[in-house]
């Protein structure tokens, strides 16, 4: 049997995985939106089935009072051949007044990493 490329297993995922519901929370009471957790939580079962392993790796991050805006890069890597990569740069901004600043500006780069990839609504 021929191993998948990653191309071919990316595409499998999209196959399992069509859109994320919005969850009841709002912002606000203004609008709802989709959490890193929800996109984590509907591709991880899919993503395993389907040999696919995800690396993030924060290139840098900047401080602007309250908001971290990081930079980062995550790598989708065939489980079965490591070789076979496909790195997506992106950035995300975290808004908190404490230390959770960096978590959630990251967090929110790796979830549009994965809805982009992945061709999510």
């Amino acid at each position: 049997m021929e191993a998948k490329s990653l191309a071919q297993r990316i595409l499998a995922v999209m196959h399992t995985v069509s859109c994320i519901q919005k969850s009841e929370k709002t912002v606000n009471g203004q609008y709802r939106f989709v959490s890193h957790d929800q996109v984590v939580g509907a591709l991880r079962k899919p993503m395993i089935e389907n040999g696919i392993i995800t690396s993030v790796t924060v290139k840098g991050h900047t401080q602007e009072g309250n908001r971290t805006i990081a930079d980062v890069d995550v790598t989708f890597m065939n489980a079965d051949m490591p070789g076979d990569r496909m790195t997506i740069q992106c950035f995300g901004y975290g808004v908190d007044g404490s230390d959770k600043g960096p978590g959630k500006a990251v967090s929110y780069a790796v979830k549009y990493a994965l809805l982009k990839t992945f061709c999510l609504e």
